[in-house]
């Protein structure tokens, strides 16, 4: 639905409820029973109509902000947030990644890695907690060696997302040719991983790039490989459940960079 017709809605829905509640008194116990209600509950009334009104603020303070997301203008909504953020000082985190996502989108890595180094300057916490979303501009820049280092230095401390770090780093490792230091990651990866994204992807990468890259552990990398699969079927036992899992996960871009890999992963799981 338009972002338009979602705030009329919005607003329509709000008035007529209001309305509702505050219009019943007088219609159903008449006038003098409707004072005596309004004027014990204006408290109420005022708090709503604040609520309603900052709310209203907001989508008008974000209107054109909205607009671009809505007509899918990448270059002008890239444009527009530069201005907010990096010339305006508005480092606010969700501005930030909104900014990154879009220079991804638009293919254009080193827009991301210069956001990162003002974001760096102005709000070091900006960087950490869009990590992924940082080192993913390495991976698409076709950098491996400056996306290893990256992944490298912040495993274990990406709030939440270690699964994804820790599988980024490998795969970035996997695209830099290291496969045994891929391998000693993926291994443990494929036990630990709570994602089952991750798992999945361990799974189909150890199948397909260690054990025939890595012979001498060609067997392990198989066995961890077929119990990361077996746990993933385990929670989604039908592609069908797997499908809406993926779909889901998609609201972030540093899955969705990695389309064909996890197209692959399920093919593999549910042949």
């Amino acid at each position: 639905m338009k972002f338009k017709s979602v705030f009329l809605l919005f607003n329509i829905a709000v008035g007529v409820s209001f309305l509702f509640v505050f219009a019943m008194p007088f219609l159903a116990l008449g006038g003098e029973y409707a004072f005596t209600f309004w004027k014990s509950n204006w408290p109420l009334a005022a708090a709503l109509l604040l609520v309603l009104g900052a709310l209203d603020g907001f989508f008008a303070y974000n209107w054109r902000l909205f607009t671009l997301l809505e007509r899918e203008d990448w270059p002008a909504l890239a444009h527009y947030l530069d201005e907010r953020v990096v010339r305006g000082g508005r480092w606010n985190g969700r501005l930030v990644r909104l900014l990154a996502n879009t220079y991804l989108v638009l293919s254009d890595a080193d827009g991301v890695i210069e956001l990162e180094g003002k974001a760096a300057s102005a709000k070091p916490s900006l960087v950490r907690s869009n990590a992924l979303v940082f080192g993913v501009a390495r991976v698409l820049k076709n950098d491996p060696p400056a996306a290893v280092a990256f992944f490298a230095e912040r495993r274990n401390a990406a709030k939440g997302k270690d699964d994804w770090i820790e599988w980024y780093y490998a795969f970035s490792l996997l695209l830099d040719k290291r496969f045994e230091e891929a391998a000693d990651v993926l291994l443990p990866l494929a036990q630990s991983a709570k994602d089952a994204i991750v798992a999945a992807l361990c799974s189909s990468f150890l199948v397909n790039a260690v054990a025939k890259s890595v012979p001498s552990r060609r067997e392990e990398a198989e066995r961890a490989a077929a119990a990361a699969a077996d746990r993933v079927r385990k929670k989604f036992p039908t592609e069908a459940a797997w499908a809406k899992e993926v779909e889901k996960a998609r609201a972030d871009i540093y899955v969705v960079v990695l389309g064909k890999s996890i197209e692959d992963a399920g093919r593999q799981l549910y042949s």
